[in-house]
């Protein structure tokens, strides 16, 4: 399921350790900074968007008709490990209170048969834990700091066949769409 790359460049699927996000968050008409660390993320951009920024800036501006390749944030989704997401408690530094999934409830998610989540199995040839991704947290980072931190947290990348599916799964679950409920008529 995983690989160690050396490709340079960021790559859809790479997935980054002690990753740490700050955002800004509204609490009575008032901006709060937040910070969180995330204990893995990976990249969810799609990996020809993050090629063509990557070749496109190796080329002097002088030269360049546009810049019309260049991205400016990457998409990005935390892996929770699954102890945490299980008992609810992987979003606690955010003061968040999650939902626990008891044993009839997380078997699904642990067979990948529940569309929120993705489901990562434990990997000891590369000191991975089992891992989730909850497809409702998703976030962009600014293109220029995740290469800042790219050296240093990189872990391992997700193999081809797998980061697809993941892209799929991902891209299935936001497309989804609302139905209102329909009342019964007497």
């Amino acid at each position: 399921m995983y690989d160690k790359l050396q490709a340079g460049r960021i790559l859809q699927g790479d997935i980054l350790e002690d990753f740490k996000f700050e955002f800004v968050g509204i609490e009575d008409d008032s901006e709060i900074k937040n910070t969180i660390n995330f204990p893995y993320i990976t990249i969810l951009t799609q990996d020809c968007d993050l090629e063509q920024d990557f070749s496109q800036r190796k080329i002097p501006k002088g030269e360049q008709r546009n810049q019309d390749k260049y991205i400016h944030s990457v998409l990005i989704a935390p892996m929770f490990v699954s102890d945490a997401l299980k008992t609810g408690g992987h979003l606690q530094d955010l003061d968040v209170k999650m939902e626990s999934w008891a044993s009839d409830l997380w078997k699904p998610i642990k067979q990948n048969h529940n569309e929120r989540f993705h489901y990562f199995p434990e990997d000891v040839n590369f000191n991975m834990p089992s891992l989730v991704i909850d497809f409702k947290h998703f976030y962009t980072v600014g293109r220029d700091e995740v290469y800042r931190v790219f050296e240093g947290n990189y872990k391992v990348s997700i193999k081809v066949p797998y980061r697809e599916l993941l892209s799929h799964r991902f891209s299935n679950y936001l497309s989804r769409i609302a139905v209102e409920e329909i009342a019964s008529h007497p």
